[in-house]
């Protein structure tokens, strides 16, 4: 009995991380020497080079650009950040969203048995092809000047419908702008008065 409870827990450790990359992970970075102290309003960045994520046979542009654009807005402001309505925002952000090329690709086949008389066969017969595609969203986050001092990268499997995308495009957001802003340098910090 002790060796199965041994046995149990080796191969839990051994699966243990292959369950871990399942999930695409975040990857950020950001200027340490950059103060993040005391941000509270934001713009769109726009970026003269900037094109409109490309769709695909799901999905158009538009409903990318769309749905990015609301999701970092829905995940900004509950943060406590605000648009500007008038003047330089204390922030800018950008975002492009890339095609990362197909995940997988799979040919469906079906079971299939025909009878003749007194004769029968198995055999397959062509049902269709599934293809899934991967992403990657990339936020920038530039100060007022315009200079880039936060970025923040995820890659993972775009869905095969307009609902699934969402799904992705909202969770994309919220894990990135989750890290937003990064821990303040200690000069940053303040300190309470002594009385």
């Amino acid at each position: 009995m002790k060796g199965l409870r041994l046995f149990g827990i080796l191969l839990l450790s051994a699966a243990a991380p292959a369950c871990a990359r399942k999930t695409p992970q975040a990857e950020f970075t950001y200027d340490h020497t950059a103060s993040f102290a005391g941000f509270r309003t934001y713009g769109w960045f726009e970026d003269p080079g900037w094109q409109m994520p490309s769709g695909n046979s799901v999905v158009d542009a538009a409903f990318i650009d769309r749905n990015v654009r609301r999701d970092v807005d829905e995940s900004l402001r509950s943060k406590g950040f605000r648009t500007a309505d008038q003047g330089r925002p204390d922030i800018f952000v950008a975002y492009r969203m890339d095609s990362a090329g197909v995940r997988s690709h799979s040919d469906f086949a079906a079971d299939h048995t025909t009878e003749f008389l007194l004769w029968s066969w198995d055999h397959l017969e062509y049902a269709g092809t599934n293809y899934r595609t991967q992403g990657a969203l990339v936020l920038d986050i530039r100060n007022g000047d315009r200079q880039l001092i936060w970025r923040g990268e995820r890659t993972g499997t775009l869905g095969s419908n307009p609902e699934e995308i969402a799904r992705h495009i909202r969770k994309s957001v919220d894990l990135l702008l989750s890290r937003f802003p990064p821990p303040s340098r200690p000069s940053d910090r303040t300190t309470p008065s002594s009385k």
